[in-house]
């Protein structure tokens, strides 16, 4: 957060609007958390979440930004530290090809270490991310593969759709449906052992549907609030998600509320 401040500061007045420097910062207080077919946390989490980057108009984006997360409640002191138990600082670049007006593809490649204070969790991991958007007038659909390559080798895809409509004014809504999914290989690291004689396949382990409602406070700042709702799918993913030690829901409905800043 500091360092887009910075960043700002150090813009010259006169700075291209096509190449330049920009920026964002969003902090969000969620009821709990949801994160690649499973629930994190049911109880709230504070997330900051800050990118600043180079963008040209003729090569592209280089971006660097770190994401944050930190329990707000006691339960699960006894699986990771409270505050700032995940830290994910990722660089990455981006390129946006336009090819008829309010049409393009955006294609972005990033590099994520995590730090992670979890109990039995490994310190690090690290991994590649993927992610393919279709921009359209109506609708932004998009793919986006995570491969963790350290502690361990495994995929995992994720397929959605969203898109921000103005209502009346500086309201406006985003409607984003996603789909969480993987290899077996993926379902089976992710879920744990099968209970009984039930095996994972590839395929579908999670829909999420958010429904968030923004005011603009000015051009580059925003409020936004809303509701969350997540999914299990498939008969194995939720037979074992139920099996686990702390027994977790196999439908999630949570909600956030946060301010958004860009630049």
């Amino acid at each position: 957060m500091l360092l887009c401040i910075a960043a700002v500061c150090a813009i010259a007045p006169d700075a291209p609007a096509q190449d330049g420097v920009r920026g964002s910062v969003r902090t969000e207080v969620e009821t709990g958390h949801t994160m690649l077919g499973r629930i994190v946390t049911d109880r709230p989490r504070w997330v900051v979440d800050s990118t600043i980057g180079w963008h040209t108009e003729d090569f592209g984006r280089a971006m660097f930004s770190v994401w944050t997360a930190s329990e707000l409640s006691p339960r699960y002191d006894d699986e990771r530290r409270r505050y700032f138990n995940e830290i994910d600082p990722k660089i990455g670049y981006g390129y946006e090809y336009t090819f008829a007006d309010g049409w393009s593809l955006d294609t972005l490649v990033e590099f994520q270490y995590s730090a992670m204070h979890y109990a039995d969790t490994p310190n690090t991991f690290y991994q590649w991310i993927g992610t393919e958007t279709l921009r359209t007038p109506w609708l932004d659909a998009y793919g986006f593969a995570w491969v963790v390559t350290h502690p361990y080798r495994a995929p995992a895809y994720r397929i959605g759709f969203r898109k921000e409509y103005a209502i009346a004014g500086p309201l406006s809504v985003e409607p984003h449906l996603y789909f969480d999914l993987g290899p077996e290989r993926w379902n089976h690291r992710r879920f744990g052992e099968a209970a009984g004689d039930a095996h994972y396949r590839a395929g579908f382990n999670a829909v999420n549907f958010h429904l968030l409602f923004k005011w603009a406070l000015t051009e580059d700042l925003s409020l936004y609030a809303g509701v969350r709702q997540f999914d299990a799918l498939t008969h194995e993913v939720r037979r074992q998600t139920r099996a686990r030690p702390r027994r977790d829901e196999t439908d999630f409905t949570y909600f956030v509320a946060g301010l958004d800043w860009r630049f």
